[in-house]
C-alpha cells in the first residue's frame, strides 16, 4: 500500500509538531509568570508541581521523563509490540475506566519513506509493509514480536465482527524501551 504526499504537506505536518511540541515544552521551569496547576489551592506557590519532590508544599511527584543533561538516548535493537485493546466503560464516572475488547483486528504495518525531487513540490511515497496482523486475546491484548527499534510503524484496529465500534489507528516511531505497550481504545459509532 503506498500513500503520496507532496512536499508542502509533509512540510506543514513537519511544522505543526514543531509548533505543538514546543508549546509543551518547559525547559527549565523557573519562567516568571508561569504557576503551577490550580495555584491559589496549592499551599506551595508558583512552578511546575511535577518536578516538586514529594512531601514538600505544591505537593506532586518529581518528573521522571526528564532527559539528564548530555545524555542520548539510543532506541533498542529489536523490541515486542503489546497492543492492548479495550472501549471505554459504559456508564462509568471514570473517563480512564475500559473494558477488554476480545476479537478485534489488529494489523501492524512498517512504514518506510521514499523521497521524489521534483521541480517546485518534491514527492514522498510512504510504503506500507504488514508485519504482523492477528484478533486481540479474551484480555484485549495482541503482540508483534521482533520489530526494529529505529522503525516506524502503523498500528491499525478494527472491531469484532459484527459489533458497533469504529477503526481505530496510531502510529509509534523508534522504541527505546522493550516492551512498547500500546492500548488502543474503540469507540461505538
Amino acid at each position: 500500500m503506498n500513500r503520496v504526499v507532496t512536499s508542502r504537506v509533509a512540510t506543514l505536518m513537519t511544522a505543526a509538531i514543531v509548533v505543538v511540541i514546543g508549546a509543551c515544552s518547559d525547559t527549565n521551569g523557573s519562567q516568571p509568570g508561569l504557576t503551577g496547576p490550580n495555584p491559589s489551592a496549592s499551599a506551595g506557590g508558583q512552578g511546575d508541581s511535577s518536578k516538586t519532590p514529594p512531601g514538600t508544599p505544591g505537593g506532586g511527584h518529581p518528573d521522571t521523563n526528564l532527559t539528564p543533561p548530555g545524555s542520548n538516548p539510543k532506541p533498542v535493537a529489536s523490541f515486542t509490540l503489546q497492543v492492548h485493546v479495550a472501549s471505554l466503560h459504559p456508564g462509568s464516572a471514570d473517563t480512564l475506566g475500559t473494558d477488554p475488547v476480545a476479537g478485534a483486528a489488529v494489523s501492524v504495518y512498517e512504514e518506510t519513506f521514499t523521497f521524489t525531487p521534483h521541480p517546485g513540490a518534491d514527492t514522498v511515497n510512504i510504503n506500507q509493509t504488514l508485519v504482523g496482523n492477528g484478533v486481540s486475546d479474551a484480555n484485549g491484548d495482541f503482540a508483534v514480536p521482533n520489530l526494529k527499534g529505529t522503525g516506524q510503524y502503523l498500528i491499525k484496529v478494527a472491531g469484532p465482527a459484527g459489533s458497533n465500534f469504529g477503526p481505530a489507528t496510531t502510529s509509534i516511531t523508534q522504541a527505546y524501551v522493550d516492551p512498547v505497550k500500546v492500548l488502543i481504545t474503540l469507540h461505538g459509532r
